[in-house]
């Protein structure tokens, strides 16, 4: 009976820091303000998907909507759930010599920001921003000051489900 107990409370104590260190994707309810605008990266423009296999249609359709925005479209599934459609609205800044990306959700009303890299290769990778357990953030400084920080420090977290490696299966 101890064993069983000790058995239970190992299973029950490990859940509890995993769910402790499960990072959560970087909200806000409202965008990088006084950054400055990058023009659409043509580059980008296009079908891009996961890998040519049939089963994973996973794929990111980026269109041009103006000089320095994009429309996004992402199917994606999760976990093994059904694929789901999220549209967005984007645009590149530059944070500390990276790449992002802020998305906006048209759905929700809230704004995402993923690291992006394009490889001489040909492929491109989406890296979604991530804290451990953030609430929305409010105004553009605290955005800012959490990205300039978890880059200084090296402690910026991506969400597990990252886009590595995608392959541009068309251009739009």
């Amino acid at each position: 009976m101890m064993n069983k107990v000790k058995r239970i409370t190992a299973v029950l104590g490990t859940f509890i820091i995993a769910m402790m260190l499960t990072a959560c994707p970087l909200e806000s309810t409202v965008d990088l303000e006084n950054i400055k605008k990058i023009k659409v990266n043509e580059d980008l423009i296009g079908t891009w998907k996961r890998s040519l296999k049939a089963e994973d249609s996973t794929e990111i359709i980026f269109k041009k909507f103006d000089d320095y925005n994009y429309s996004v479209s992402a199917r994606m599934s999760y976990l093994g759930e059904k694929f789901k459609t999220t549209n967005f609205k984007a645009k590149i800044l530059k944070v500390n010599k990276n790449n992002i990306l802020s998305l906006f959700d048209e759905e929700s009303q809230l704004y995402y920001f993923a690291q992006w890299d394009l490889y001489s290769n040909g492929g491109l990778s989406l890296y979604i921003i991530s804290g451990e357990s953030l609430e929305p953030l409010h105004n553009s400084k605290e955005v800012l000051n959490f990205l300039n920080t978890a880059y200084e420090t090296e402690k910026i977290a991506f969400e597990p489900f990252d886009l590595n490696n995608l392959i541009k299966t068309k251009n739009n």
